[in-house]
């Protein structure tokens, strides 16, 4: 993406994805405390799956292919790897997955 955007969007959309995973990841811990959110995993994981919803917009798919009946793209093995990492650490792991998700959303609308 930095190629494509540029050094200058790239940086902003890095900080502004940082910023805004780290207030969503305060908020759903202080409104979750209660039980129903004990933890969210630290690291980039909220910029990692927000870059994952702009390459799922803005990189085309290049081929097509079908494996045991299921049509696939060459983009699969990225969302299979975002889903293994997503349940790297359950549930901290998704938690952090789902609001670098609602933050990558955010930021394409």
């Amino acid at each position: 993406f930095e190629r494509m955007w540029g050094d200058r969007k790239f940086e902003a959309f890095m900080l502004i994805m940082w910023g805004i995973c780290t207030m969503m990841g305060l908020a759903l811990l202080v409104a979750g405390r209660d039980g129903f959110v004990s933890e969210i995993a630290t690291g980039p994981y909220g910029v990692l799956f927000a870059f994952l919803v702009q390459y799922h917009n803005e990189v085309p798919a290049l081929q097509k292919f079908e494996a045991y009946g299921v049509p696939l793209t060459d983009k699969a093995l990225i969302y299979v790897l975002a889903v293994h990492l997503a349940l790297s650490s359950v549930p901290g792991s998704i938690f952090a997955g789902l609001i670098g998700l609602g933050a990558g959303w955010l930021y394409s609308k």
